[in-house]
C-alpha cells in the first residue's frame, strides 16, 4: 500500500510465484513423439522432468503449510463471527475476530527469520500475519477468484482473468455489484493468445522484406462470468436453509 511502488510490488510477486512454480511442476511428463508430421502422446508412458533443479517436495509442503494457516483463520471465523468466503490467503467474514495471539507468534517468527520490511512511512510489515482489511459495505462472490467489494462509491474486484482497475471501472459504469451475475461479460483489457504455427510468408513494410514465420498474437477478448455447478449447489443449499429457518420462525409466531 505504498503509492508509487506498485510496479516493484508486482515484480517481487512475480519472482516469488516463479520460484514456487519451479518447485510445483509435475515431475512426470507425458512422452510426446513427432511422427509423420503429427505430435502423438504415448499411452501410459512418462519421462522424468530432468530439467527440474528444485525439489518437488518443497512445492508440496509449502502448499500444505499455507493451507494449514488458512484453515486456522477459517476456523476462527466460524467460532467468532460468520464465515462467508476464503481465498488462498484471505478470509472474508461478517462480524469481528481476534487474532492477536496468532499474529504475535507470527511476528516473533518473522523477527527471528528476518521476514519483515519497513516501508518509507516507517511502518514495519511482517510475513505470515493476518492484516485486517477495510470493512466493505457490500461483498459479492460467485466462486474462487470471482468476487467484488464495495466501499462507498468505490468498487474493487478480484476476478481471475480480468484486470482489477479497468474491470472495476467497467462494472461501476454498468451499474455496480448488482450487475455482477453469472453470464455478465467483461471487455476491459483482457487479452487472448492466438498461436500461428503454420505461418510462413513475406510482406513489404516501408521497402523492407519481412519474413513472418511461427508467432503468437495477443488480441482483445472478453471474459464471461460463470459459476461452477458445485458452487451453485452450495449457494442453493444456503438459500433452502434460509427458507426453512424463516418458515420455522413464522410457524412459531403463529402457534
Amino acid at each position: 500500500d505504498v503509492e508509487g511502488q506498485e510496479y516493484f510490488y508486482l515484480k517481487s510477486k512475480n519472482k516469488i510465484n516463479s520460484v514456487y512454480g519451479m518447485t510445483a511442476q509435475d515431475p512426470l511428463k507425458d512422452n510426446v513423439v513427432y511422427k509423420n508430421g503429427n505430435y502423438e502422446k504415448a499411452e501410459r508412458e512418462h519421462w522424468a522432468l530432468k530439467s527440474a533443479f528444485l525439489p518437488y517436495q518443497w512445492g508440496v509442503w509449502c502448499t500444505a503449510h499455507a493451507r494449514n494457516e488458512l484453515e486456522y483463520c477459517i476456523r476462527e471465523a466460524h467460532k467468532q463471527a460468520t464465515f462467508i468466503y476464503c481465498d488462498t490467503d484471505s478470509v472474508k467474514y461478517i462480524g469481528n475476530i481476534n487474532l492477536y495471539e496468532y499474529n504475535k507468534t507470527k511476528i516473533e517468527l518473522a523477527e527471528y527469520n528476518g521476514g519483515k520490511a519497513t516501508d518509507k512511512h516507517g511502518i514495519t510489515h511482517y510475513m505470515g500475519v493476518y492484516e485486517e482489511e477495510k470493512t466493505a459495505d457490500r461483498f459479492v462472490a460467485w466462486g474462487a477468484k470471482k468476487y467484488a467489494c464495495q466501499y462507498g462509491d468505490d468498487i474493487k474486484i478480484t476476478i481471475a482473468g480480468v484486470p482489477k482497475k479497468k474491470g472495476a471501472e467497467e462494472l461501476k459504469l454498468a451499474g455496480g455489484l448488482d450487475r455482477l451475475q453469472p453470464s455478465y461479460t467483461f471487455y476491459a483489457g483482457k487479452l487472448a493468445s492466438y498461436y500461428n504455427d503454420t505461418s510462413d510468408y513475406h510482406i513489404d513494410i516501408d521497402g523492407h522484406d519481412v519474413h513472418v514465420t511461427k508467432n503468437v498474437t495477443l488480441k482483445d477478448t472478453q471474459y464471461i462470468l460463470s459459476i461452477a455447478d458445485k458452487y451453485y449447489d452450495i449457494l442453493q443449499d444456503a438459500v433452502n436453509y434460509r427458507k426453512a429457518m424463516d418458515l420455522m420462525h413464522a410457524n412459531k409466531r403463529h402457534s
